[in-house]
């Protein structure tokens, strides 16, 4: 588990282009601005059209948690790490 107000931001950002396993790197850096760079693989996910909604606010949000993320959790744009097994998951 992360101390409180740590914070996690891209170093270098995955390729979302395109669906597959992308190496990137996280900055973590903590409440005493000591930083981590991270390394990561990112799965993207194919993207899968259906009906249109509604719009949805702009993803930028990088999300953590155990587990994989719950249906309905965050928006296109957003990242999620899982902290059982490092997996970064990006939403496109």
């Amino acid at each position: 588990m992360l101390p409180a107000n740590t914070t996690i931001t891209w170093k270098t950002a995955p390729n979302t282009q395109t669906a597959g396993i992308k190496p990137a790197e996280i900055l973590v850096t903590y409440p005493d601005k000591s930083t981590d760079v991270v390394k990561v693989k990112v799965k993207v996910l194919k993207a899968v059209n259906g009906p249109a909604g509604a719009t949805g606010a702009a993803g930028t949000s990088f999300r953590s948690g155990t587990g994989v993320p719950a249906v309905g959790l965050g928006v296109n744009g957003d990242t999620y790490l899982n902290l059982d097994n490092g997996d970064v998951l990006y939403q496109n």
